[in-house]
């Protein structure tokens, strides 16, 4: 298991950094809304989800527009895999 995660890191750097952004995107997102905002938590669950995917897409489209590169598919993919599993550690 340490050296498929040392290959990975090694070969998908990039996408293991989306992971991670994600991940601890959905997680602050969920945490301000019970802390801070009192909501319950099926709702902040679906808030940080909503966040953390708006902001993916909003990163896509800059990247696109802005700095002229790709709308990547592949990064958004990695930024679902952060969001699943914060939920799975949020959710349970």
């Amino acid at each position: 298991m340490k050296q498929f995660l040392l290959i990975l890191f090694k070969t998908h750097k990039d996408k293991v950094y989306y992971v991670f952004c994600s991940y601890t995107a959905m997680l602050t997102f969920t945490s301000v809304a019970i802390i801070k905002h009192g909501a319950p938590v099926g709702r902040s669950i679906i808030l940080g989800i909503a966040m953390t995917v708006i902001v993916g897409v909003a990163k896509e489209f800059y990247d696109l527009y802005i700095k002229k590169s790709k709308f990547s598919i592949g990064d958004l993919v990695a930024d679902a895999i952060g969001i699943i599993i914060a939920f799975l550690i949020v959710g349970v």
